[in-house]
């Protein structure tokens, strides 16, 4: 009799502790022109809770709604939710049966969230890998938000966030279909196995743009400062600062770009590396997309396919792009890009040294029916897989009239008169 007194306060216990998460809002009916006020982590939380805790709306209709954030959010309890695992995203949440992306009884967020210019600090997901494969598999679309499709998300800070899981993980979203995020940032550390971003694990069909990571991305395939994987999907005006660590597939913005997505006005300065193959400071990997109006400065460091820009580019376009960074590697290692195949490389330039053990190019650690036209610093260089070299005094202002032909000084490039922006070469006039 005491045994079951005791388990039935446990009980009670326990359910009033996952009461006390949820809090409905107090203002707003979840429309658009009047979204629901959200001010605390219960409000927060009673967003994501089962229809077991709130029956009513349920959870189909709270993950339709609108919402704006009204206040700082402290999010440091969801450490202790849960056994330890933490935040539940919100739309196709984790702690359900393995279902593929596109099986009828998944339940995306399709609304909107403003976060108005406030924060959500430390909030906490973690699941250990050494789970067994069902755990893993449903251990996948993590986030503040898990899968959101046709949605909004903008005017967001995430900061000092901790999530550890096994697939599609991104601070903001764990995979995104037709959705756009604007003006939004992370901070913090995200690790996990694979398709693993800053923002967003997975980006298809979707606009990312004005935002920005600062922090660490860990995993092993597919990783990269803001987004893991992108697929027919656009990127600008966006930054990474952070530090980017993985095995294939690892860039200083996507991990892998694919089919037909485009990365425009966007740069890196965080240092990136790779213990295998496909590192570059932008994209590791390039298939059938477009590079444009983008830098990187932060340094490169892997094995093999590594460039300044994408590890390896294959039917795709590299356009007014430039890098400064120091590349190295041990095979096929390139300062713009470390293999480029049926590609173009158009109006770019790199002004270091990259190095390699075994084969070291100026612009491509290999090239295969290219069209490459940039302008390459070949002081030092042992090689270089297409482009023109050019000395240091004619690319840097004033520049030389054999330098820079045909490249647009009125709406692309800018020179560096005073050597105060970027040492006397051309800079991009969107630089930020």
């Amino acid at each position: 009799m005491k045994y079951v007194l005791i388990l039935w306060f446990a009980l009670i216990v326990t359910g009033s502790l996952v009461a006390q998460y949820t809090v409905a809002p107090v203002a707003g009916s979840g429309t658009q022109e009047s979204p629901y006020e959200i001010t605390s982590l219960e409000n927060l939380y009673w967003i994501t809770a089962s229809n077991d805790i709130i029956p009513k709306p349920n959870r189909a209709a709270r993950w339709s709604s609108h919402y704006i954030q009204i206040d700082d959010i402290n999010a440091s309890r969801t450490a202790n939710w849960f056994e330890g695992k933490g935040w539940i995203p919100i739309g196709f949440h984790i702690d359900a049966n393995y279902l593929d992306e596109i099986h009828p009884d998944n339940l995306p967020f399709s609304g909107s969230y403003n976060g108005n210019g406030f924060t959500i600090d430390s909030l906490v997901i973690y699941y250990t890998i050494e789970e067994d494969l069902i755990d893993q598999l449903n251990n996948k679309n993590v986030g503040l938000f898990g899968y959101t499709d046709n949605a909004t998300i903008e005017n967001l800070g995430i900061t000092n966030v901790r999530i550890r899981a096994f697939l599609f993980i991104g601070g903001m979203v764990g995979v995104a279909v037709n959705t756009t995020i604007n003006n939004c940032y992370v901070t913090g550390v995200i690790s996990g196995d694979s398709v693993i971003g800053g923002l967003v694990g997975k980006q298809v069909s979707s606009i990312i743009k004005n935002c920005h990571m600062a922090g660490k991305v860990n995993g092993i395939m597919s990783i990269g400062g803001l987004v893991g994987r992108q697929e027919k999907s656009a990127i600008s005006t966006c930054y990474n600062t952070g530090y980017v660590v993985g095995s294939i597939r690892v860039g200083g913005i996507v991990g892998s770009q694919e089919k037909n997505s485009t990365i425009t006005k966007t740069y890196n300065t965080g240092e990136i590396s790779s213990s295998y193959y496909n590192l570059g400071g932008i994209a590791g990997l390039q298939l059938d997309s477009k590079i444009i109006n983008c830098y990187n400065t932060g340094l490169i460091n892997g094995s093999q396919f590594v460039g300044g820009l994408t590890g390896l580019q294959d039917k795709s376009i590299i356009r007014d792009s430039y890098s400064t960074s120091k590349v190295t590697g041990d095979w096929m290692v390139g300062s713009l890009a470390g293999v480029v195949r049926f590609s173009e490389i158009i109006n770019c330039y790199w002004i270091k040294r990259s190095t390699g053990k075994s084969l070291m190019k100026g612009v491509g650690g290999s090239t295969t029916d290219e069209s490459i036209t940039p302008m390459t610093e070949m002081k030092n260089v042992e090689g270089s897989a297409g482009g023109e070299g050019r000395t240091t005094d004619e690319m840097t202002f004033p520049y030389a009239a054999n330098t820079y032909l045909d490249w647009d000084f009125n709406a692309v490039w800018a020179a560096d008169f005073n050597y105060d922006v970027n040492h006397g070469y051309p800079y991009l006039i969107d630089k930020q």
